[in-house]
């Protein structure tokens, strides 16, 4: 999922994170190459899983507005997940490394966060 300018969510074209998917890494690195001379922020990236309600054409629930916040809560250049991304499943090419429960806005119970990074 992309933040974008206006505020607004939106799920990219690339349909996986792993580092090996040799589809996005070309849009990553020319878009990464840009970001300084459009004056472009950083990106932050937040991840959560579970159940959504699609409706004409867009993303709804819980799920979007936890992985919102997650993304709203990353640092320039950080990917974090919630601890219902990493019991999902796990790869040998990403650790995960917990940073603890945080308490956000709108979420009735702490997400417990971690900083996904490449293994």
């Amino acid at each position: 999922m992309v933040q974008r300018a206006n505020g607004e969510m939106d799920w990219g074209r690339c349909r996986t994170l792993l580092p090996k998917s040799d589809r996005c890494r070309p849009v990553r690195a020319r878009t990464l190459r840009r970001i300084p001379e459009a004056d472009l922020p950083g990106t932050h990236v937040g991840i959560n899983a579970g159940p959504v309600v699609y409706e004409n054409g867009d993303f709804y629930g819980r799920t979007v507005n936890i992985a919102a916040r997650i993304a709203a809560y990353a640092e320039q250049g950080q990917v974090l997940v919630s601890e219902d991304v990493v019991s999902a499943g796990s790869t040998e090419e990403i650790r995960f490394r917990r940073l603890g429960p945080v308490s956000f806005k709108g979420v009735s119970r702490d997400v417990v966060v971690y900083k996904a990074e490449r293994a």
